[in-house]
Order: structure tokens, then C-alpha cells, then sequence
């Protein structure tokens, strides 16, 4: 990312806002940034993303680190006035030691949720079933640290947590279709650690 120039410009459409900078802006900017965030988020079906320190035609102008702390405040009072959160994803620092930072913003709902389904291919033997019985099964603790103890053992441990039939598991390979669910909460933390029952569908 280092080497990139600009992004795309931006469009009117999408989910995803260019600020050059969001600091200190009086109460009238202040209502139309809110309405802008709503824009934003409606057409991201609960979910935007904030690009600060970037032009609308997408080149990278960066700001100093004192305006990129005011500019993520009003972002998060604009979104406190929505009932929305806001979570850091990543900081750019240009050469002359500016700074461009990528904000996702998100409803903080227990009804609204996001649903992404990512589909596992590949030939056989390759570790298909074995990852995923790992990503569905893994425990994690109150730090967010991994509990090795549920990690695959490297003969099949995790793999049998996806199986759906006696043969699957006692050839290890698997022949039937299966949705499996992880869940995280609107701050990233897994809701079903462990394997919990809402993890199979």
C-alpha cells in the first residue's frame, strides 16, 4: 500500500465517504455531516466506510496527526448521534508524515446484521474440511487470545465437528454440503466461541 497514489474518485453512490478532514466543523456542517453518514450507511445497508485524509477525487493528501484526532472525535459524535459505532481498520502514513486513516462505521443493533457467505473450494485433501472445522470450533478467551487446546491436532481433531456422516468421518473426507456460522457482534468480538449451537445450520 505504501507505493499506492490514489484511490478511485469518489462516488455519490456506494457506501464509502473521501474526507479530506471532519475537525471542528460548526453546528450547521456539523447537521449536514450527519445527514451525509445516514446517506452513506443507507446505502450500505448499516454499514459505511470513512476514507480521512483522502480527496473526493481520491488522491491521498493526508493530515497531521492532531487534525486526524479531531477529525475521528466528530466522526464519532456524528455517529453517536445515529446510534451507530465506530472502529478503526487501518492507517496510511505518508512519506512527509501525514496520515490517512480508514474508518468503518456500523448500526449498534442486535436486529440489523450483516450476512457475508464465503464458499470453500478446492481438490481433495487439500485442508478444506480440516480449516473449517478450526474456524467454527475455536475457542477464544476473555483477552480474545486462542485456545491452542481447540486447535486441530493435525489428525483430524477439527474436522469431525463438520461432519454430517458416520463415512465422512472415519474416511475423513467429506461428501455432503454444510452451512456452518460464525458470529461476531457490531465491535468484531466472536458471539459463538466454542462451537455453540448457532453455529450449525
Amino acid at each position: 500500500m505504501a507505493a499506492l497514489k490514489s484511490f478511485p474518485a469518489e462516488s455519490d453512490d456506494g457506501n464509502t465517504e473521501y474526507k479530506l478532514h471532519l475537525k471542528e466543523p460548526d453546528e450547521a456542517k456539523f447537521e449536514r455531516l450527519v445527514t451525509q453518514l445516514q446517506h452513506r450507511m443507507t446505502e450500505g445497508d448499516g454499514e459505511c466506510i470513512y476514507e480521512i485524509g483522502i480527496m473526493d477525487d481520491g488522491s491521498l493528501q493526508g493530515i497531521t496527526k492532531t487534525e486526524m484526532e479531531q477529525s475521528v472525535a466528530t466522526l464519532h459524535r456524528m455517529a453517536a448521534q445515529l446510534n451507530y459505532c465506530v472502529y478503526p481498520v487501518s492507517t496510511l502514513e505518508l512519506s512527509d508524515g501525514r496520515l490517512i486513516q480508514e474508518l468503518i462505521v456500523r448500526e449498534d443493533s442486535t436486529t440489523n446484521y450483516q450476512n457475508v457467505t464465503i464458499a470453500i473450494l478446492g481438490s481433495v485433501d487439500c485442508a478444506k474440511s480440516t480449516l473449517l472445522g478450526v474456524l467454527v470450533s475455536v475457542k477464544v478467551n476473555s483477552d480474545g487470545e486462542l485456545d491452542s487446546d481447540s486447535l486441530d491436532d493435525g489428525r483430524g481433531k477439527c474436522r469431525v465437528k463438520i461432519a454430517n456422516h458416520p463415512h465422512e468421518i472415519s474416511t475423513g473426507r467429506t461428501s455432503s454440503q454444510s452451512l456452518h456460522i460464525v458470529g461476531f457482534d457490531s465491535k468484531g468480538t466472536l458471539i459463538n466461541s466454542g462451537g455453540d449451537h448457532v453455529r450449525k445450520r
